[in-house]
């Protein structure tokens, strides 16, 4: 690829970038022939991309002369227009490895955003400070959205629908509630049964003259 002159590359047009810093920095607009602040966001830059207006002023000084005698490339005209976008390939990765178990990432870019990423290992979402670029799914605003994304899905990689956990839980109560209520009713019948055979027993026994008989003797001989 041949090297552009400064007078070339003062006519580029204006690249933010896709990543998500803010630096202040300066560009040249060939249409109106001026240099013009913007924020940068930290990578996919191109030359006309200047620490201070003075050096923007200092380079592209001939641009103008030289803008006369060529053409201006079509891109300088879409000054706000963003670059294209990388075509993502396609993957078989489930959603709670991209979005929960992949491993935290800083990124290259040296922006101090506060993000939150859920941590397989401890089993709950941890602060961390991300760059600004080339990041992950692994990768929340707060710590609700990561809570909410993750602390139901580290059962299975592709993690149980929201809801799940607790349903198993409630239904296990159930189940075991109706066990001690069998349990408790088995118990009773049992106690019942053998309550009326003890009085049917009692009453079935006949109480016989002899045995008058010998209940006398038995006081008479203790008198």
């Amino acid at each position: 690829m041949p090297l552009l002159s400064s007078a070339e590359f003062c006519l580029l047009p204006k690249v933010v970038g896709r990543c998500r810093a803010a630096f202040p920095r300066w560009w040249y607009n060939a249409t109106s022939q001026t240099c013009q602040r913007f924020t940068y966001g930290g990578c996919g830059a191109n030359l006309n991309n200047f620490l201070a207006e003075d050096k923007c002023r200092a380079t592209c000084a001939a641009a103008a002369d030289w803008e006369h005698s060529n053409e201006i490339p079509q891109a300088s005209k879409r000054q706000d227009e963003e670059p294209p976008r990388r075509v993502q390939p396609a993957n078989n990765t489930s959603p709670y490895e991209e979005s929960c178990a992949a491993p935290r990432l800083t990124g290259p870019c040296r922006a101090a955003f506060p993000r939150w990423y859920y941590d397989p290992a401890a089993g709950a979402c941890q602060q961390f400070i991300y760059g600004g670029c080339k990041g992950n799914k692994n990768n929340y605003l707060r710590e609700e959205q990561c809570l909410r994304q993750c602390s139901g899905a580290a059962g299975g990689a592709d993690g149980p629908e929201p809801g799940v956990h607790s349903s198993r839980v409630v239904a296990l109560a159930v189940l075991l509630a109706i066990l001690v209520a069998v349990l408790l009713g088995s118990v009773v019948v049992v106690f019942v049964w053998l309550y009326r055979r003890n009085q049917e027993l009692s009453l079935s026994v006949p109480w016989s003259p002899l045995d008058d008989k010998e209940y006398l003797m038995s006081n008479a001989y203790t008198l």
